[in-house]
């Protein structure tokens, strides 16, 4: 129930519409989140989110799944989403949920980029973001973390192909999940409630939340 409920205050959230500002001599960036206090918020850039510490929920689209350290999760391009902290716990164990992350726009990729062999499987991996992807495997994650940091140190071309062999790596793994079943957007959905199995769910426990609510009454 305490997951449902934080599903429907997931989808009543406004949007923050954030600006991510990049470097003078950057089109993207890499940062590093000590403590995930951000709200449901959406970008224009991908976001590839390595979770370096800590654990709990994270929201993505009209999705939700659980994300631990070594995970790493792909987020496409103006996709709402929230990776949420549990405070009292964390600070208990004196472990917040942090991580680091690589925000780049869809505009530095070539035009048409499916159609260009060296390119194309990189591009589907972009499309699959799109749903939000999750890679559980510790030892990419640790090689993707360590070619951020080789990021901070490169310059010119050279960072752009480093952000294209992280892309590759990602793009050449098995070892992952999409956590939506549908795009974020589609059949018309745009933020608001719509017309899904979890806003369906979302509207009855609002229509009913001075009742004893069954588990039984929510699958039905």
């Amino acid at each position: 129930m305490l997951f449902l409920h934080h599903c429907c205050v997931y989808l009543r959230m406004a949007i923050l519409e954030r600006k991510i500002v990049h470097g003078v001599e950057s089109s993207f960036s890499h940062m590093v989140y000590p403590r995930f206090v951000l709200p449901r918020h959406r970008h224009a850039e991908f976001e590839l989110m390595a979770i370096t510490a800590g654990s709990e929920k994270v929201f993505v689209g009209e999705a939700a799944a659980d994300y631990t350290a070594g995970d790493l999760m792909l987020i496409g391009s103006n996709i709402p989403h929230l990776h949420l902290c549990n405070t009292v716990l964390s600070a208990a164990a004196g472990v917040p949920s942090s991580g680091e992350a690589l925000q780049f726009p869809p505009t530095i990729f070539p035009d048409a980029m499916s159609s260009i062999p060296e390119y194309a499987r990189v591009a589907r991996l972009l499309d699959k973001s799109r749903q939000g992807l999750r890679f559980r495997s510790e030892e990419l994650a640790g090689r993707v973390v360590e070619q951020m940091h080789v990021l901070d140190h490169s310059a010119g071309v050279k960072k752009l192909v480093v952000l294209l062999e992280v892309l590759d790596m990602l793009a050449q793994s098995s070892d992952y999940c999409v956590l939506s079943e549908v795009e974020f957007g589609a059949e018309g959905r745009g933020g608001e409630m719509g017309s899904g199995p979890t806003e369906r769910v979302c509207a009855f426990l609002v229509s009913h939340f001075r009742e004893r609510i069954e588990l039984g009454q929510l699958a039905d």
